[in-house]
């Protein structure tokens, strides 16, 4: 987004296993502070916030509470309500300034957030799962975990470990949760949400504005299948069902004496995802250990054996949805570290001694159909609501809903998810629907190029380092591709934020706001590579991406201001102004053509960037003060230039285009720093918005001033 001008920011998380509301409080401070900068800058530019999994219930339950009357009165206790839990409690204690830290800004609430999109990437609006196995046996390993923090591993480990499920975001995620050991619930077949999952998301859900904040556009990503695929087993690419086998050991420790061997320790494991509203074993755990005696007697001696059980789990669930197998992201945290492996055999000796006569020999053989479980199922990660679609929906609409009921059962404004396969590293094939958790994807799939054009000029694209042709070329933003620059790609989250053409439709403005796109602005119209309700359906579903047929409004006393550079605009005649569709709008609006500046850095994710874009490109600023200001004064000019120039062009122009002054300035050659002072009283000038442009040989600079 920098190649576009944008100023982006990433959260890290002191703790993520807070209270997310404390977390939602801080992002609140956050926007607090953004728009006072952006307040004491004069610009009117409003927010694009981008939650990934648990960050994505964070901005949602920020935006819903700025939306609301406690915001409006000041009343910030529902990020509080909990403040008495075991794990909040010792944060607060140590920071008694936090909940008081937004009267800092109590006279900032005029623009509520400032926030005009919201993108949900695979968060868990409904709740995260975790195996009901895998969560059993973690508690019985309690114990194990304070053995070594009381001997071996630091404590700093074994906490983060004993908090994983204890920790209140935990807590509040997890769609069942199996309580510690020693609780009066342990042991029950049957388990539902901790009482702090239920209490976030119906506090989340009871602010004013109800499921979603509604004065911005939503967003929400998938990283599951949008045609419903069941989480895959990694070797032959089929749905998983439930109650599927995790993992099944069944193996054997002997020992060899004078070459005989005897059997001496058996392990027999098997974990099962979770069954699907019916009684299933999920954990089966045996490990016994066979004694030897010897028995002398009249005739001579023989063994006798014993045998005792040294560990026996048997975990039995029932009444609960198999979400660990549904569509949805997967959870890649274990298979990372243990490869998924079908079927193997193990067959070797341990050690030998004495030509053999004596060792240990293990055998058995270890079967899984992955390890990887849906973290995020699609009904979360889209919200479904109403408690009436079926168990693993289908937005492809060949299964039992059709495309305008699912879309009304949530409450996002666009919804998006998987709709091609990806390469499977246990197969090698291209077979696997369900993507990783925060696999924001677009890397290797075309899924990028929503607008379906190619970059100009992109044929004439250098080769990469190694000689092989650059596959982003033709995909490259326009401008960058105009400049030789090929590294960045367009994806249709970035097309959303607007860095080329800005749609702009499912949303309310009910405040004043600016709105910039490099080339086109397009308000209340579909966008073509999006499928909505009253589009006519087709087998052409590949994009994957869904939108409800709104229109963005402009209410009451709010405004927008369009900015837009329509002198390269690749698609719409100038005659439009850059902007189509304004005719439709509810309200007042502005339109301005705005020569943008934009860097044209190559793209983070271009393979070897820095070699083969090694000159970097100047950044030149120029600052007018005062601003604003007032006709009868005068603004100073300070600005960095090309050194080559001999002269410089300064110009002001009005939201009309016209162009109110005009002066040129010799500048001497070899020297950057350029000043200049434009006397406004000299002018005819009216109150509003101009444009002070600087052009020297090819680069133009802008500012925009405002006179009182």
């Amino acid at each position: 987004m920098g190649n576009f001008g944008y100023e982006y920011y990433i959260i890290n998380w002191d703790d993520a296993r807070r209270d997310i509301r404390l977390n939602a409080y801080s992002l609140l401070l956050l926007i607090e502070q953004m728009k006072q900068v952006a307040q004491n800058h004069n610009d009117d530019q409003q927010f694009v916030i981008v939650g990934a999994s648990m960050g994505g219930i964070i901005a949602r339950y920020t935006l819903n509470y700025m939306e609301s009357s406690h915001y409006q009165n000041d009343d910030y206790e529902p990020f509080f309500v909990e403040a008495h839990d075991p794990y909040t409690a010792p944060f607060l204690n140590l920071h008694p300034t936090f909940p008081t830290d937004w009267e800092r800004y109590v006279n900032n609430k005029d623009r509520m957030h400032n926030c005009r999109l919201y993108i949900s990437v695979d968060a868990p609006h409904q709740g995260a799962s975790i195996p009901i196995a895998y969560q059993y046996l973690f508690r019985q390993g309690q114990s194990v975990y304070k053995f070594l923090q009381a001997r071996r591993m630091s404590k700093a480990k074994t906490g983060y470990l004993l908090k994983m499920l204890d920790g209140k975001s935990p807590r509040q995620l997890l769609k069942y949760w199996v309580p510690p050991k020693n609780s009066g619930g342990f042991n029950n077949n049957e388990y539902f949400p901790n009482p702090s999952h239920t209490s976030l998301f119906a506090q989340m859900r009871s602010f004013d504005g109800g499921e979603m904040p509604q004065f911005c556009k939503t967003i929400g990503l998938s990283d599951g299948a949008m045609d419903g695929s069941h989480n895959q087993n990694a070797h032959t690419g089929e749905a998983r069902p439930p109650n599927d086998m995790m993992v099944d050991i069944d193996a054997q420790l002997q020992v060899q004496i004078l070459w005989v061997k005897m059997p001496l320790v058996d392990i027999k494991m098997r974990l099962n995802t979770n069954p699907e509203l019916v009684f299933g074993k999920v954990v089966d755990i045996n490990i016994s250990r066979t004694e030897y005696a010897l028995e002398v007697f009249w005739f001579g001696v023989r063994f006798k054996t014993f045998h005792s059980h040294v560990i026996n789990v048997v975990k039995n669930v029932q009444n609960m949805h198999s979400y660990s197998t549904a569509a949805g992201g997967t959870n890649n945290v274990i298979s990372k570290s243990i490869k998924n492996s079908q079927n193997t055999a193990l067959d070797r000796f341990l050690w030998r001694k004495l030509l053999g006569a004596i060792g240990f020999h293990a055998s058995g053989e270890l079967s899984s159909n992955g390890l990887d479980v849906c973290f995020v199922p699609l009904e979360s990660a889209l919200d479904y609501t109403g408690g009436s679609l079926p168990y693993g929906n289908n937005m492809l609409n060949t299964g039992n809903s059709n495309l305008g009921y699912l879309l009304s059962h949530t409450p996002f404004d666009v919804i998006a998810g998987e709709v091609h396969t990806k390469l499977n590293n246990t197969s090698n094939l291209k077979n696997l629907k369900n993507f990783e958790h925060g696999d924001i994807r677009n890397e290797n799939d075309l899924v990028f190029n929503l607008t379906e054009t190619a970059a100009p000029g992109w044929e004439n694209a250098p080769a990469l380092p190694n000689g092989e042709p650059d596959e982003n070329a033709k995909y490259a933003f326009y401008t960058c591709a105009n400049q030789n620059k090929y590294g960045a790609k367009r994806t249709w989250l970035s097309m959303e934020i607007g860095d080329e053409e800005l749609y702009l439709e499912n949303a309310y403005l009910p405040y004043s706001a600016t709105y910039s796109a490099e080339y086109d602005i397009k308000v209340n119209i579909s966008n073509p590579n999006y499928k909505y309700t009253t589009t006519p359906t087709t087998n052409d579903m590949k994009k994957g991406i869904f939108s409800k047929d709104q229109n963005y409004d402009v209410i009451n006393s709010g405004s927008a201001f369009f900015q837009f550079d329509a002198g390269n605009s690749p698609s719409l005649p100038i005659v439009n102004r850059g902007v189509s569709g304004e005719t439709s709008l509810n309200g007042t609006y502005n339109l301005h053509e705005e020569p943008f500046e934009i860097c044209c850095q190559a793209s983070l994710a271009t393979r070897n960037a820095t070699e083969w874009n090694k000159t970097p490109t100047p950044t030149y600023e120029l600052l007018v003060f005062p601003n604003p200001t007032y006709q009868s004064h005068s603004v100073h000019i300070k600005s960095t230039l090309p050194s080559q120039a001999q002269e410089v062009t300064v110009k002001l122009i009005s939201v009309l285009g016209r162009e109110i002054y005009q002066a040129t300035i010799p500048k001497e050659a070899g020297e950057e720093n350029f000043q200049h002072t434009v006397n406004l009283f000299d002018i005819e000038l009216t109150t509003g918005v101009y444009v002070l442009t600087l052009q020297a040989v090819d680069k133009l600079l802008t500012k925009k001033l405002i006179i009182r």
